[in-house]
């Protein structure tokens, strides 16, 4: 039997827990170039929730809880050395 406090931490009929998150992703790729560049996002509207954890309240009185990550963005640069080196402009 689930109590109140439990309640608070979403979860589906299986009795997994619900999260719901947003993710993004921006990819460039110049037709001639032998880069890509990406812009990225996890988590965007910084949801806070549980990842994980353990009961022991009728242990130790209280339980265990891992919170989920927060929001994170970057950018990410991918170079192909072969495509450069084939292009002939390697050594």
């Amino acid at each position: 039997m689930r109590d109140a406090v439990y309640q608070r931490i979403p979860v589906d009929a299986s009795g997994n827990i619900v999260k719901e998150l947003s993710y993004g992703r921006i990819t460039n790729t110049p037709q001639d170039a032998y880069w890509v560049l990406s812009v990225w996002g996890k988590n965007l509207t910084d949801e806070k929730y549980i990842n994980g954890g353990f009961d022991t309240r009728n242990v130790w009185g209280y339980d265990f809880s891992v919170v989920g990550r927060s929001r994170e963005y970057g950018a990410t640069v991918s170079v192909s050395f072969w495509r450069y080196c084939f292009k002939g402009s390697c050594g």
